[in-house]
């Protein structure tokens, strides 16, 4: 079960988008061959490809997040000396949680307002509700890998782990250089 966990931890944002992407595909290869084949067409391929695309860009921000790849502009970060990079860094991991939640927050008030409305897929027939219900399960995600990554990076900032792994990392290539000039030095390779 752990394994399971832990896989699904790693891997689950993936999962999600390579399945809308392959139904995607999929689908609006069945569509092409049928418009070109047979010369007709079905009504519900596009709008179920379209709504695959949708719910990939819902389902990138938990992605980004739980990775560290939000867009951000690192030419103001980079001009900050290293001491503070690191606050900056974390503060917009902050800014973007807080943003992820209030996201979360008006999905369920679009949610609600679908409820109300109870309306149906034009070509598939289905109950609106389960196209904008997608972003309350998006942005709930993304709140929790938000709060895993301000707690990860939170470590980092405050127990500086990272800049000592570096420094540490820096001292072992120059180990393994010095070791590699001497073992050199000893067969007369220059």
């Amino acid at each position: 079960m752990k394994k399971v966990l832990k896989w699904l931890d790693n891997n689950l944002e993936e999962v999600i988008l390579a399945t809308l992407l392959a139904v995607m595909a999929c689908v609006m290869f069945m569509q092409i061959c049928r418009r070109f084949l047979i010369h007709n067409t079905l009504i519900w391929p596009e709008e179920l490809a379209r709504d695959c695309f949708i719910y990939t860009a819902f389902f990138c921000i938990p992605m980004c997040i739980r990775r560290g790849t939000m867009l951000k502009v690192d030419i103001l970060v980079e001009s900050l000396p290293k001491s503070i990079r690191k606050w900056m860094i974390y503060l917009g991991d902050i800014v973007t949680l807080v943003i992820v939640v209030i996201l979360w927050r008006y999905s369920f008030d679009v949610l609600a307002n679908a409820r109300k409305v109870k309306d149906v897929s034009q070509t598939m027939g289905f109950d609106m509700v389960w196209i904008y219900g997608m972003p309350v399960f998006a942005f709930g995600l993304a709140v929790f890998r938000g709060i895993q990554h301000v707690i990860r990076r939170g470590k980092i900032v405050f127990s500086g782990v990272e800049e000592q792994e570096k420094d540490e990392a820096e001292e072992l290539i120059e180990q393994a250089r010095e070791d590699l000039e001497q073992s050199a030095d000893k067969q007369g390779v220059k």
